[in-house]
């Protein structure tokens, strides 16, 4: 059963999603898809030099009924020149072999240095794989128990 749908933002964009997933580059290193992921964001890094990191850059995974959409993200980006979005397509055409056969740019934001490319349709390994270890977001509230915590005790 599926959950109710819920708004996510990022950036200055929202995406409608039922369960996502939030992780980053340098998080994604301990999963079993780091060479995959590392041979991404190597390519990602050489052609947008000097700005993106692997804590910069973040990977949502939205979950909406059946199919599982990527958004690979950077809250540091500077490249809009010609020549610079020449590489950043090239990295579209990576990503699309690597991961998806459709991916596109959803934002760039060159002023406030923001970027967020959606991968459309993934694999459902993806979203098995990085789940196992992914940081829960507060805007999407986790199931948990209420446990009492563990005062010590005060002698009178």
């Amino acid at each position: 059963m599926e959950t109710q749908e819920k708004t996510l933002k990022i950036f200055n964009k929202k995406y409608k999603c039922n369960q996502h997933i939030k992780i980053s580059i340098k998080d994604i290193y301990k999963t079993k898809l780091k060479s995959q992921f590392k041979q991404l964001f190597d390519t990602f890094k050489t052609l947008c030099e000097g700005h993106p990191t692997p804590e910069n850059t973040i990977i949502y995974l939205l979950k909406r009924n059946y199919q599982i959409d990527l958004l690979w993200t950077c809250s540091h980006f500077e490249a809009t020149t010609p020549i610079e979005i020449t590489g950043l397509a090239y990295f579209l055409q990576e990503l699309e072999e690597t991961i998806t056969n459709s991916a596109t740019i959803d934002l760039l934001d060159g002023i406030n240095e923001k970027l967020i490319i959606c991968a459309y349709n993934i694999p459902t390994r993806i979203w098995k794989n990085l789940h196992k270890i992914a940081q829960p977001n507060p805007s999407f509230p986790q199931k948990t128990s209420l446990q009492t915590p563990n005062f010590p005790k005060i002698n009178r």
